[in-house]
């Protein structure tokens, strides 16, 4: 959400040129690189001996 907030926010002061394309490719980068859902997130998960809903 706060993504997509600061991209609403971008695009009115037209800050970048394709703010919610820049958003949508930076949440893809941090899903990847481990956040909730990601791989890397589900290994810690089951290191720690958690499991995933």
């Amino acid at each position: 959400m706060l993504l997509h907030e600061g991209a609403l926010v971008a695009h009115g002061l037209g800050i970048f040129k394709d703010p919610v394309t820049q958003a949508r490719e930076e949440a893809s980068r941090l899903i990847g690189a481990g956040g909730p859902g990601g791989a890397a997130g589900a290994d810690r998960e089951s290191a720690t001996g958690g499991t995933s809903a």
